[in-house]
């Protein structure tokens, strides 16, 4: 009995890592690519905020995911106190790093939040698909 549920475990890790390399990492290239490609056409001067905030957005994705996958086995306050914990942390290191590049690399601030903006909207609705796929499982 121990062993089959084990190869069960095994068998729901699988699937997310496909989920994982499925949504994340070909979108993500998808968009990264897209969004640095026409963000260089409409702000030509701004190419490298655009992908800095592709970039900065697609590593708090990351992290949110890997927030979930921990947390979701937990009960729900631990879950909730893990997502909303990792979700102030990683709003802070966004902000952190959004003040060094602006502030210290004189990143065009505009340009910069609009991609942020952006990308970050992307990313969230990945994150929340994600969430909704986890929860028909």
């Amino acid at each position: 009995m121990q062993l089959r549920f084990q190869k069960k475990k095994m068998k729901a890790k699988i699937i997310n890592m496909e989920f994982f390399k499925q949504s994340y990492i070909r979108n993500s290239f998808l968009i990264l690519i897209g969004g640095v490609i026409f963000g260089a056409i409409v702000f030509p001067n701004a190419t490298n905020s655009i992908l800095f905030g592709a970039i900065i957005c697609f590593l708090n994705s990351i992290s949110g995911f890997l927030a979930i996958e921990y947390a979701f086995k937990k009960s729900q306050n631990t879950f909730l106190m893990i997502t909303f914990g990792m979700m102030g942390a990683r709003l802070a290191l966004m902000l952190l790093a959004v003040f060094f590049m602006i502030s210290f690399f004189n990143y065009p601030k505009i340009e910069t939040l609009l991609s942020l903006f952006v990308f970050y909207s992307v990313y969230l609705f990945f994150e929340i698909f994600y969430l909704q796929k986890k929860l028909k499982q």
